[in-house]
């Protein structure tokens, strides 16, 4: 009589409990997911002409994502940005650019990121594209196809963290590049 209450309770346990307990954990990652979602809708276009050296580097081919600085005349890159861009920069699936016009090439520091030196036309389009959106915005969250998900004033602390969360939703799942492989899957 004990052995079949074991048994009994043991058999609910992995045909209702542990489903049970799966599906809500599981269900708690979708609706984060999906709230995510949400924040990131499109709210423009790189909105510059399909041979443009902007476009091109943004629209290329492994990059689910690019992170965008504006580099303005006289202006150090944020220490913030760079913090963030860091821990991406071995990823090959994330760019992390610094746009800059042509005369502002003398203050890019020497660091691993992308450069993008647009012409005085070019960056004039990208800066008002960006102030129309919002002020004071130094950093954009493209997705593959060029379009803008977000700005971001990575000074505050609230919109790095969205910033970090967003990027981490439209990287593609499964391994990342650069992880560790087994040597067992190798040798097969």
């Amino acid at each position: 009589m004990k052995f079949k209450v074991v048994i009994t309770v043991v058999l609910f346990s992995l045909l209702v409990v542990f489903p049970a307990v799966s599906w809500y954990y599981l269900r708690g990652g979708l609706d984060y997911r999906k709230n995510s979602m949400k924040e990131m809708i499109v709210i423009g276009d790189l909105n510059t002409p399909s041979n443009s050296l902007l476009s091109k580097r943004i629209k290329s081919d492994s990059a689910h994502v690019a992170l965008l600085y504006k580099l303005s005349k006289g202006e150090v890159v944020s220490k913030h940005f760079l913090d963030i861009a860091n821990a991406y920069i071995s990823r090959e699936d994330v760019r992390c650019i610094l746009v800059s016009q042509i005369d502002t090439i003398a203050r890019i520091p020497k660091t691993k990121l992308e450069y993008l030196v647009l012409d005085s036309i070019e960056y004039k389009q990208y800066d008002q594209l960006l102030d129309s959106l919002k002020p004071n915005m130094k950093v954009v969250l493209l997705n593959r196809r060029g379009k803008l998900i977000r700005g971001y004033d990575v000074e505050s602390k609230d919109e790095r963290a969205f910033l970090i969360k967003h990027t981490s939703i439209l990287l593609p799942g499964g391994r990342a590049p650069g992880d560790a492989e087994l040597i067992r899957d190798k040798e097969q």
